[in-house]
């Protein structure tokens, strides 16, 4: 990959990151802690996929 689109990359997954992140805390702050293992759940599932992917590109 280019290091133009590695740097776009990173920034969308920081954005994601960080939306996740927002989301979840919204929801533990109104009381719904079932809930917030969702997004946390998928954020989990993302990161775990895209390491996958990086290490199987080498």
């Amino acid at each position: 990959m280019k290091k133009s689109t590695n740097l776009i990359a990173s920034f969308a997954l920081f954005t994601v990151i960080t939306l996740v992140i927002y989301i979840a805390f919204k929801l533990v702050a109104a009381g719904y802690y079932i809930t917030a293992l969702i997004p946390i759940t998928l954020l989990l599932v993302g990161l775990i996929i895209g390491i996958w992917y990086i290490v199987k590109q080498e």
